[in-house]
């Protein structure tokens, strides 16, 4: 059976062969998870654990090969015995699938819950990193407005009202504003948003509201608990 060399992400077994099995040719114009537009989806075993995983067999070199052309050289894979991707200039990536639930800071709204999600899924996507700003930046606007609706303004005047009443830290001012200008970049600017911005706004976005949102509503249901633990034993 043909194999190709990988980490399992089930048990962590390194460099491991993997027996691989299948093969779909997707239809003209899709494109990978992983954002490859020549690819062939595929399944690998793991002989140590047992487990399945996707993974996807692209060029070695992008651009060398048609989608066609991958498609061909994958069914020759598979059908080798001891055939392994980089023998038909293929190269093998594991496609890390989703947790079935995402850590979202607790005690949030509904509304700044669902602009979160739709962040986190855009942030997945190949390609959707502005529409993925945007929502980080929606959801930090929304818990804003929401905690403090009597401040005006638009949001850079907000987060400074709210740092200089001494509600936000300057740490958490500055990461507001991170938030902010890397959203704006996704609605205004021709370059965009890098990965690397996004993911910087990813995690400035769920310490502001940890801080903001969590935190606080933590500290209430604790104290509200010892209260009522308190007269309880005034009772008993």
């Amino acid at each position: 059976m043909a194999s190709a060399v990988l980490d399992c992400p089930h048990c962590g077994a390194h460099e491991l062969a993997m027996s691989l099995s299948g093969n779909f040719v997707p239809p003209a114009g899709a494109k990978s998870p992983s954002g490859y537009d020549t690819f062939a989806p595929v399944l690998a075993l793991c002989a140590r654990c047992w487990g399945s995983f996707a993974i996807e067999l692209v060029p070695q070199i992008i651009g060398t090969m048609t989608r066609e052309g991958v498609a061909a050289a994958a069914q020759k894979l598979l059908s080798t015995p001891t055939g392994v991707p980089e023998a038909f200039k293929l190269r093998a990536i594991i496609l890390r699938t989703p947790p079935e639930t995402s850590s979202f800071p607790p005690h949030v709204s509904a509304p700044v819950l669902k602009a979160l999600k739709q962040a986190e899924m855009n942030f997945r996507l190949p390609d959707a990193e502005e529409a993925s700003a945007l929502m980080y930046r929606r959801a930090l606007e929304l818990a804003v407005k929401e905690i403090y609706p009597d401040e005006k303004g638009g949001l850079i005047q907000r987060i400074d009202k709210l740092a200089a009443k001494g509600v936000l830290p300057d740490a958490m001012k500055d990461w507001a504003h991170e938030i902010r200008v890397i959203g704006n970049d996704g609605a205004h600017e021709l370059d965009g948003v890098e990965r690397s911005d996004l993911i910087a706004a990813q995690g400035f976005t769920d310490a502001f509201l940890r801080y903001l949102i969590s935190l606080p509503k933590e500290v209430e249901l604790r104290r509200s608990a010892a209260v009522i633990a308190e007269a309880e034993d005034e009772k008993s």
